[in-house]
């Protein structure tokens, strides 16, 4: 039995220095999510960056989870 590879372009591996998202100039994905988690340290609310709703945390073991549209962050 043969192995097949196909052809395709060298792709260069990520170096970690590159933005994770950025689609609208407003910081990227990484930047939103460190905000949220201070917002959630410091008051336990923050905007969901999903809806804009608001995600709320009681304990700090606990996932936050938005009121609006029930997304949650651990």
């Amino acid at each position: 039995m043969a192995l097949a590879l196909k052809d395709r372009p060298a792709v260069a591996e990520p170096t970690g220095s590159e933005p994770l998202f950025d689609p609208t100039g407003e910081g990227t994905l990484e930047d939103v999510l460190r905000a949220v988690e201070v917002s959630l340290a410091a008051r336990g609310e923050a905007h969901c960056p999903v809806c804009d709703g608001t995600l709320t945390r009681t304990l700090a073991a606990e996932p936050a989870e938005c009121e609006s549209c029930g997304s949650s962050l651990e």
